[in-house]
């Protein structure tokens, strides 16, 4: 079973809501992958760091995370 979600919302303690572009999500993980046009940033990974760390906090499922440069199509994993 492999269940594919856009812009869904995730809540931090604080209440601030961040939307990661896409996770796909299996049995035994979830992946996210978060899309970026322009230069590569600092600040990019750790959007996904954040994205990556309260999806591990609030399931059992290993969580990777992928940043994906267009138009070039350049993975980065994080």
């Amino acid at each position: 079973n492999v269940l594919v979600k856009n812009e869904t919302e995730l809540f931090l303690a604080d209440g601030e809501i961040i939307r990661p572009d896409r996770i796909v999500s299996t049995d035994k993980q979830h992946t996210i992958i978060d899309f970026k046009t322009g230069e590569k940033s600092d600040k990019h990974i750790k959007q996904l760091q954040l994205y990556k760390y309260t999806l591990k906090n609030i399931s059992t499922k290993n969580v990777k995370a992928y940043l994906v440069y267009l138009p070039d199509e350049v993975v980065e994993v994080v």
